[in-house]
């Protein structure tokens, strides 16, 4: 019990202190690189406030983290729900475009440990695509995630299945990248939309493919799409990995993203069914939206930007209505810098998308829990978009709440809320998921790991060199391991070479051995920096080692009943040392 309990009064502290220390590294020495172009500003023209018509809006749906599945999904339920989808829910959407950010196949064998690239799938997602008809109406804008990478080795259509089914390479094959950017245009503006993809080149087998990386090359083709979007009023990135999932030199991709509106993502589920709903607000001012799976949970989100002020809703598929209140806005999701904030104030009607496979028989609108008069209408016949008269100068400053409440003619109803200001206050974002969103989880993790790492090196070296048998280093942890050279050396071989590496060499990649760093991979001739090596690390120093040499250090007490104890153990330090190695590559893998 008192291992357990010096492990946990030391791994907490040390990643709470870990972590604090990155924090404060992104939120006080990091200051995005400024250009010299000008901040975007929203543009001005048409109709300026939101008001009964019809203008000035667009919408577009994202899903992500699909995973169509041979040998995960044996019933087909995926396949079979995505067909209907977008057969039926995107048709009574009716979206400018559809965006897909990765994870499009599963690429996992039925023990859902190895991993690898089954044309088969690709096939699957194809024919969806084309035997649901929606590639002949809406632009379908695909980007590949890590598992859409899992064991490909190069862009030969052989092994990357991705350029030969994906949409993305049907239509914009202009480069050779596989991020690309897309621009919305319509009367009332311009709107650009960048697709990042950050997987790994080459793109190891599981499990040392989970982060995303962007190199210098990278940057310099980000930057160039970025240029070519020119003056828009929007600037929306999508990609599938959170930014704090995205191994970076220089904070590129921060630098990148420092005039855009939104980052929008997925990747990492609903974390272990943790956090159902994650978003961040970075220091820029801009968001960063992550949506949950397809793959267990059907989400997919409806983003709307109504006279350039930037709204959405998540939800499920096959739950209706769904009701997205455009203006006034969700004041947690307000982005001063990028949007025309003031028109809220200066609106004469509040706007809502209201989606339904059957009519709309009453919609009821609640300001601070009292019921507006009059009726909201549907602006056109067969148009989702619902207008309601309102005086928003009367109301007091402050926080007010806005209520619908929709009901179609099948009986299925719904009712959201939320907070808005017509000051244009931000209000604040859930902590935990903004916290996690904002970290820098790669260094995080290499600070926690080099930290457990040298407090346990460090501790084992002066507990030799210390000539009193006092204080906490020596009397508590190693003091009794340091008169056993037997041990003591072998240890500290062991924990040197667990710091520095190699781990270990094996097949990475069908075909292709690599070695194993805690810094990262080396697969043939490429360094791949993968932050999962960092997190195997912790683990293993936290469950194995840390333990380990805290038991051993209390049977060579003197203190110890069986005095034979140390030559029996230096015996058995065959069996140990490889022992120790063979954990190391069980946890590992």
């Amino acid at each position: 019990m008192k291992v357990l309990w010096c492990c946990f009064f030391v791994v907490i502290p040390v990643f709470l202190i870990s972590w604090l220390c990155t924090y404060l590294y992104d939120c006080y020495l990091y200051l995005p690189r400024r250009s010299n172009e000008q901040e975007p500003s929203p543009r001005d023209g048409g109709h300026l406030w939101p008001g009964e018509t019809a203008e000035n809006i667009f919408w577009f749906i994202q899903i992500s983290d699909i995973h169509l599945s041979l040998e995960g999904d044996p019933q087909q339920t995926r396949k079979k729900d995505l067909i209907t989808f977008c057969k039926s829910t995107i048709p009574l959407v009716d979206p400018s475009f559809v965006l897909v950010t990765g994870d499009l196949t599963d690429a996992k064998f039925s023990d859902q440990i190895r991993s690898q690239q089954f044309k088969d799938e690709w096939l699957m997602y194809s024919e969806i695509l084309t035997s649901s008809g929606v590639l002949e109406k809406y632009k379908w804008l695909d980007l590949r995630g890590n598992h859409d990478n899992f064991d490909v080795q190069s862009h030969n259509p052989e092994v990357d299945f991705y350029r030969t089914y994906a949409q993305k390479w049907q239509q914009h094959h202009e480069t050779d990248s596989d991020s690309y950017i897309y621009i919305h245009q319509t009367q009332f503006g311009r709107y650009s939309f960048i697709g990042l993809d950050a997987c790994l080149h080459p793109g190891p087998r599981r499990p040392y493919n989970f982060f995303g990386a962007i190199h210098d090359e990278d940057y310099v083709g980000l930057k160039q799409l970025l240029s070519e979007a020119g003056s828009v009023n929007h600037t929306i990135w999508f990609a599938h990995y959170p930014t704090t999932t995205i191994v970076t030199n220089h904070h590129y991709l921060r630098d990148l993203l420092h005039t855009s509106t939104a980052y929008i993502c997925g990747h990492l589920h609903e974390l272990g069914g943790m956090i159902y709903q994650m978003y961040g607000r970075h220091l820029d001012g801009h968001l960063e939206l992550e949506l949950m799976d397809w793959k267990y949970n059907r989400k997919y989100r409806i983003m709307a930007i109504d006279h350039d002020l930037v709204s959405f809703v998540d939800t499920s598929f096959g739950q209706w209505p769904v009701i997205l209140i455009t203006n006034p806005k969700d004041a947690r999701f307000n982005v001063p810098k990028r949007e025309p904030i003031e028109r809220i104030k200066m609106s004469s009607h509040i706007r809502m998308l209201i989606f339904s496979p059957s009519e709309i028989q009453l919609v009821k609108v609640y300001i601070d829990g009292r019921l507006l008069d009059g009726v909201a209408k549907q602006v056109v016949t067969a148009y989702p978009l619902y207008v309601l008269p309102w005086e928003p100068v009367k109301l007091q400053p402050g926080a007010h709440t806005i209520t619908v409440f929709a009901e179609d003619s099948e009986g299925h109803s719904r009712s959201v809320s939320h907070r808005f200001s017509l000051e244009g206050t931000v209000y604040h974002l859930d902590i935990v998921p903004t916290l996690l969103l904002l970290s820098n989880l790669t260094s995080l993790f290499r600070l926690l790991f080099i930290t457990i790492w040298l407090s346990i090196l460090v501790a084992l070296l002066a507990a030799v060199l210390s000539s009193t048998k006092k204080g906490w280093a020596t009397n508590v942890v190693y003091h009794n391991i340091s008169r056993h050279s037997e041990f003591y050396i072998p240890l500290t071989i062991h924990l040197m070479h667990f710091g520095i590496g190699p781990w270990y060499m094996g097949e990475l990649i069908t075909g292709v051995y690599g070695w194993v760093f805690p810094h990262g991979l080396y697969v043939g001739g490429h360094v791949i920096q993968e932050s999962i090596t960092y997190v195997h690390g912790i683990g293993f120093l936290t469950f194995v080692t840390l333990p380990l040499v805290a038991c051993l250090n209390k049977r060579l007490s003197p203190s110890h009943k069986d005095r034979h104890f140390p030559g029996k153990v230096a015996l058995s330090l065959g069996v140990v040392l490889p022992l120790l190695l063979s954990l190391r590559l069980m946890w590992t893998s």
